[in-house]
């Protein structure tokens, strides 16, 4: 079910994209930036624990706690990643 149409949603990121940057020339303040930090200050150690760990699979739904001995494991033989690589050419 469609809430509202691809055109409706563009036309609305539009106009907030301009408010924004009308915002930023006149008053200096970049008000989506700060609404963003404010969020992000907010999220608890609990939630990312919770929502990074899902994605991880260290959370553990049952018991609400994270378990690291089976991530190990499960990370231990995985290639590294492109950015992980460059990083370590960088610095040598």
């Amino acid at each position: 079910m469609k809430i509202i149409s691809r055109k409706t949603f563009r036309k609305v990121v539009n106009i907030s994209d301009r408010l924004n940057i009308w915002f930023k020339n006149t008053f200096g303040l970049d008000a989506k930036r700060k609404v963003l930090e404010a969020t992000q200050d907010l999220t608890t150690m609990d939630e990312l624990d919770r929502t990074i760990g899902k994605a991880i699979g260290t959370y553990n739904p049952d018991t609400g706690k994270m378990e690291y001995k089976d991530t190990i494991d499960k990370f231990k033989d995985r290639k590294p990643q492109l950015s992980e690589t460059l990083d370590y050419l960088k610095d040598k």
